[in-house]
C-alpha cells in the first residue's frame, strides 16, 4: 500500500522552482577549448548518450531525445568562433564536454520534473517501505485509445505502404516505406485545398514531392560513421542518391535544406528539432533528428518557421477545411451523414463537424484542431495543452452547439436538411486533434470523446458507421490504462534513498482490470496482446502495476 503525500509533493515543486531559476543566473562555464575542437566533442558527446538513451531509457519516460538535443544546443549556441570542425566523431569522450552537458541535462530534467508536477501529470506517494513513487495521473497515462490510434495511423495509409510494413524490418525497407508514403501523414493539408498546397509548394523553391526521397537519404545519411558536411558535399551525395532523376538544381536544394537543418541558436528560438544541424557552414546529421517525431512533423516545423507569410497566406489560412477533407475519409456509406464548418444560431458560433447516425439519430458535433505538439517535451507541454489546441476552449464551443441541438434551439433539419429527423436522440460534444492522442478529461466523472482524425476514421468504420458504439469505445479505450513498472529515477549513493516512476507499456491489462466495456470494445482489442490473468505469478508483482478500474 501507498499513501498520498501531498507536503512533500509541494516540498519538491519549491525545490525544482529553485533550481530553474537559479540555473538562469549561472549558466555551466563552457571549457576552454579551441571552437573547432569543442564543437564536434559536444555533438560527439551528445551523441554517445543519445546511444545511451536507445538502449537503457525506457519509452514512453519523457526526459530522453527532446531533452539531449535541447542540452547539445544550448552548449552549442554559446560556443563564439566556430568555422571548421577538427574532426568528426571522437575515439572517446572528453570529460570537460560531457560536464557541460550534464550540467545543462540536470537543468532541462528539472524542467521536465517541474512541469510534469505542476500540470498535474505526475502524483507523489509514499510506500509501506518509506520510498517515495511517483503515480501517473489518468491524462498522462498510457492508454488502449493510444495503441488503437497506432492501426488507425496505418489504416489511413496507402494500400502500398501496410503491405511494406508486413515484410521484414531492414534498410531497404524502411527506405521504402519512406518513399512509398509520399509524405501522405500530410494528407490532410495537401487534400483539404489543393490550390493552397500547389501555391505552397510553388513558394517554397523546391518540389515538394522530392520530399520523401530527401527524407530517405538523411535517413541512410545517418547510418554512415559521423562526419561534417559542407553543403557542396551534400549536395553531389543528393544527386548521386537520386541518380535516375534529373539532377537538381543548387538552388532548389538549398531550399530544400534549409527546410531539414537547423542552427543552435534556431533551435532554442523556434524549439525545433532538425535531421542536420548546422554549425557554421558545415552541417552533421543528427541521428536521433526522428526519434521524438514523424519526419513529416519535423520538416513541417521548420518549413513554417522559414517560410511564415507563405504559409499563412497558403495553407495556414485553409486549416479549417480539415473538417471537409475529415468527413470525405469516413468510410460509413448512407449510415453516417456530415457537415462541415457549419454556422450555428447566434451566441453559439460555428461546428466545425457535425455527424448524424440517419439509424439511431445519435449526433456528434466535434471542434477539430490541425495541429500538433511540436515540443515533445513535459515542459513545454502546456502551450500544446493550453495554446496550440486549447481544450477547456474547445470543448465549450463543442458543448455550447451540442447542447443548441438537444434544446432545438438549433433545428437538427437545418443542419441536415429536411430528411433528417426533427429532434436527435442524442447529441456528444467532443474535440478531434490531427495527430496527437491526449485527453484532460481523462479520469474524471465525466470523460469527454476525444481523440485525433484517424482515430475517429478507423473505429467509425469498424463500427459499421454506428455513432453510438463509437463514441461509447472512444471513452471506454480512453479509460483502459497500459501497465506500468517502477523505475528508479532517483538514488542517493551515501544513503539509499531512491525514487521510484511509473513508466508504461504499451499492452493491455488483464480484462479482468478493464470497467466495464462494450462487447465492440472488446472486439476491437482482441488484436492487442492482453496481459494474463495471472501475470502475477510471472512477474515481479513488487515493480509492476495495473491500474485499478475507474467508474
Amino acid at each position: 500500500m501507498r499513501r498520498a503525500a501531498p507536503a512533500l509533493q509541494e516540498a519538491l515543486v519549491d525545490g525544482l522552482r529553485s533550481v530553474v531559476t537559479s540555473f538562469g543566473d549561472r549558466p555551466p562555464s563552457l571549457p576552454s577549448l579551441d571552437p573547432g575542437y569543442l564543437v564536434p566533442m559536444l555533438v560527439h558527446a551528445a551523441r554517445q548518450h543519445g546511444n545511451h538513451i536507445v538502449d537503457h531509457v525506457p519509452a514512453y519516460s519523457s526526459a530522453d531525445h527532446q531533452v539531449n538535443w535541447y542540452c547539445l544546443v544550448s552548449a552549442l549556441a554559446r560556443v563564439e568562433g566556430f568555422t571548421d570542425p577538427y574532426f568528426h566523431f571522437g575515439a572517446s569522450t572528453d570529460p570537460a564536454a560531457e560536464e557541460v552537458l550534464r550540467a545543462y541535462h540536470s537543468l532541462y530534467l528539472a524542467r521536465h520534473q517541474l512541469a510534469s508536477l505542476e500540470m498535474g501529470h505526475w502524483e507523489l506517494f509514499i510506500n509501506g517501505s518509506g520510498i517515495v513513487e511517483i503515480g501517473l495521473t489518468p491524462p498522462a497515462r498510457r492508454s488502449a485509445l493510444h495503441l488503437v490510434a497506432n492501426q488507425a495511423e496505418r489504416y489511413m495509409l496507402p494500400d502500398e505502404v501496410g503491405q511494406i510494413l508486413d515484410e521484414p524490418f531492414t534498410d531497404e525497407t524502411r527506405r521504402r516505406l519512406v518513399e512509398a508514403s509520399r509524405h501522405a501523414s500530410l494528407a490532410v493539408l495537401r487534400e483539404s485545398d489543393p490550390d493552397a498546397w500547389g501555391r505552397l509548394s510553388a513558394g517554397i523553391g523546391f518540389d515538394l514531392d522530392e520530399l520523401p526521397t530527401f527524407q530517405a537519404c538523411l535517413i541512410d545519411l545517418a547510418d554512415l560513421p559521423p562526419a561534417w558536411y559542407s553543403q557542396d558535399e551534400l549536395f553531389e551525395i543528393w544527386n548521386h542518391y537520386r541518380q535516375r532523376e534529373a539532377p537538381q538544381t543548387s538552388d532548389a536544394f538549398a531550399a530544400l535544406v534549409a527546410c531539414h537543418s537547423i542552427s543552435p541558436d534556431e533551435a532554442l528560438s523556434w524549439s525545433a528539432t532538425a535531421p542536420l544541424l548546422r554549425c557554421g557552414d558545415h552541417y552533421i546529421p543528427w541521428f536521433f533528428g526522428f526519434h521524438g517525431m514523424h519526419p513529416d512533423l519535423v520538416f513541417l516545423t521548420l518549413l513554417i518557421r522559414r517560410h511564415e507569410q507563405l504559409w499563412s497566406q497558403t495553407v495556414g489560412s485553409t486549416l479549417a477545411r480539415a473538417a471537409d477533407w475529415l468527413g470525405r475519409r469516413l468510410n460509413c456509406g448512407e449510415r453516417i451523414k456530415w457537415r462541415a464548418r457549419v454556422a450555428a444560431p447566434d451566441g453559439v458560433g460555428d461546428a466545425d463537424l457535425v455527424l448524424l447516425d440517419t439509424t439511431t439519430a445519435h449526433v456528434a458535433v466535434f471542434e477539430l484542431k490541425t495541429t500538433f505538439d511540436k515540443f515533445r517535451t513535459s515542459f513545454q507541454m502546456r502551450n500544446f495543452v493550453e495554446q496550440r489546441v486549447g481544450y477547456a476552449r474547445a470543448l465549450k464551443q463543442a458543448e455550447q452547439a451540442a447542447q443548441a441541438l438537444r434544446s432545438g434551439a438549433w433545428p437538427l433539419r437545418s443542419v441536415f436538411g429536411k430528411g433528417a429527423p426533427e429532434r436527435p436522440t442524442e447529441v456528444t460534444a467532443g474535440v478531434l486533434t490531427w495527430w496527437d492522442t491526449y485527453n484532460p478529461t481523462a479520469g474524471s466523472l465525466r470523460v469527454v470523446p476525444i481523440c485525433n482524425y484517424a482515430t475517429l476514421a478507423y473505429i467509425l468504420d469498424r463500427a459499421h458507421g454506428d455513432l453510438e458504439a463509437t463514441i461509447a469505445t472512444i471513452k471506454e479505450l480512453t479509460g483502459i490504462y497500459c501497465p506500468a513498472r517502477l523505475v528508479t529515477i532517483s538514488e542517493a549513493s551515501e544513503t539509499t534513498d531512491r525514487i521510484l516512476l511509473e513508466v508504461q507499456s504499451a499492452s493491455i491489462p488483464p480484462v479482468s482490470s478493464w470497467p466495464d466495456v462494450t462487447d465492440f470494445t472488446r472486439n476491437l482489442l482482441e488484436d492487442h496482446r492482453h496481459w494474463p490473468e495471472d501475470w502475477k505469478d510471472r512477474q515481479d508483482e513488487g515493480r509492476w502495476r495495473i491500474y485499478p478500474k475507474m467508474g
